[in-house]
């Protein structure tokens, strides 16, 4: 009877192990299962990516483009080195298209392309160099001002030639200078701070030794030298 009794319960634990032995086996499927359905969406939104790409659909229309895809899928899968692939190549092919405007003498389509980059890459460490680019384009394009005609009353200033006070800042001040030194004017000198204004207004006068220029400092945004009746 005791033999009985042991086997009974011997089969039953043989039952319940093969139970559970089932249930483990369902159980871990179905996590299988579930751990394949973000690289199955991954896959699919990739290839979209990539077709997006190809059709050269950067980052329009929106939300149906090659930038906004490989974004979604970094956002499932941070460390995703395609999607991350995906994104310097479409930086690429703008600064690409960027310096290809320059080359042709197309600077608004150049300022267009580099909004795009500072709108979609602002941490880029290619913007610098991209933003002097396009800088110096834009001043070659400039006709050089006529500091002799009268009718010119407003002489905006080079932001980065004041920071750096260079020649070229420094040859623009001398020669509203000596326009002034001429016609009497007053000037209103717009600067973006007090050092600023005050050696704007210091290259004027050493320019004319012999004339004491007259006029203000007001900060603004924008330097610039605006030339008003003599007072």
């Amino acid at each position: 009877m005791q033999y009985v009794c042991y086997a009974w319960r011997n089969k039953q634990l043989f039952i319940r192990f093969v139970v559970l032995l089932a249930l483990f086996f369902v159980a871990s499927l179905a996590a299988a299962q579930e751990s394949s359905a973000p690289k199955a969406l991954i896959d699919r939104v990739l290839h979209k990516a990539d077709t997006a790409f190809l059709a050269k659909h950067y980052t329009q229309p929106q939300h149906n483009n090659a930038y906004d895809r490989y974004q979604a899928v970094l956002l499932i899968d941070p460390d995703n080195i395609r999607a991350q692939a995906g994104l310097r190549q479409i930086e690429a092919a703008y600064i690409a298209m960027l310096e290809g405007e320059l080359s042709e003498g197309s600077v608004q389509h150049a300022r267009y392309f580099l909004s795009i980059l500072k709108e979609y890459y602002p941490r880029s460490a290619n913007l610098a160099a991209l933003r002097q680019k396009v800088d110096a384009a834009v001043t070659r394009q400039l006709p050089a001002p006529d500091f002799s005609d009268l009718l010119t009353k407003k002489y905006d200033l080079n932001g980065r030639d004041l920071t750096a006070r260079n020649a070229k800042a420094r040859g623009a001040v001398v020669q509203i200078a000596l326009r002034v030194e001429k016609s009497r004017e007053a000037v209103l000198i717009l600067a973006r701070n007090d050092a600023e204004g005050r050696w704007i207004y210091q290259v004027m006068n050493e320019a004319t030794p012999a004339y004491r220029v007259r006029g203000d400092i007001q900060l603004r945004n924008s330097p610039a030298i605006h030339l008003l009746e003599p007072l």
